[in-house]
């Protein structure tokens, strides 16, 4: 499945090892059809075994670094003796993943301090950028609201037997050019319904 399209697609992963000034070191072709997860493991695997590197530091989000495969790449780590550190972004779509962790954390200057997992819990929190994001989402929710309101419009006006010029205006077509637009608002995620154990 391909994230851009949204459908099936030929597709393959390209892993890059780069130096610190970005420099390519070398590269991994991995099949299209293998998870991040995998790639990421079999990736770190490699660099660990060519190059001397002592310290490694994974940064990723939820999707490639769940606490599984932390301590999956935790172990391949220390079967050659090297140090390993992640950091790992969870969005706050993802909080309820947490449990009652976050209750009881005091901020200061946008951040708390906590322990989950016997790992450390760094919440970072912006009010004025969620603010923001909130008021943008609105915005888009509105215009999506006015788009659906004319597209109903449209198609009563057809069922009542008045024509306007242009194509004339289906049901489907009106659900399909509402999908798209719902799509390139970037709010046709849905949230995950029940926490999932990681």
């Amino acid at each position: 499945m391909n994230k851009e399209t949204g459908g099936i697609a030929r597709q393959f992963v390209l892993g890059v090892v780069q130096s610190a000034e970005g420099l390519p070191l070398m590269h991994v072709v991995h099949p299209g059809n293998v998870t991040e997860t995998k790639t990421l493991q079999s990736m770190l695997q490699k660099v660990l075994r060519r190059f001397d590197v002592q310290r490694v530091i994974l940064v990723a989000d939820r999707g490639l670094l769940s606490l599984d495969n932390v301590a999956e790449i935790q172990r391949v780590a220390e079967s050659v003796a090297r140090r390993l550190e992640f950091i790992l972004a969870v969005p706050a779509r993802r909080y309820a993943e947490l449990g009652g962790t976050l209750q009881g954390l005091t901020f200061k200057d946008g951040l708390a301090e906590g322990r989950f997992a016997e790992h450390r819990l760094v919440v970072a929190h912006d009010p004025h950028r969620a603010q923001e994001q909130r008021l943008k989402r609105r915005e888009r929710i509105a215009s999506l609201e006015v788009l659906a309101e004319k597209l109903a419009a449209k198609l009563d006006t057809q069922d009542a037997g008045k024509t306007e010029r242009g194509r004339r205006a289906s049901d489907r077509g009106a659900y399909s050019r509402f999908g798209q637009a719902v799509r390139e608002a970037e709010l046709s995620r849905r949230p995950s319904r029940r926490p999932r154990s990681r």
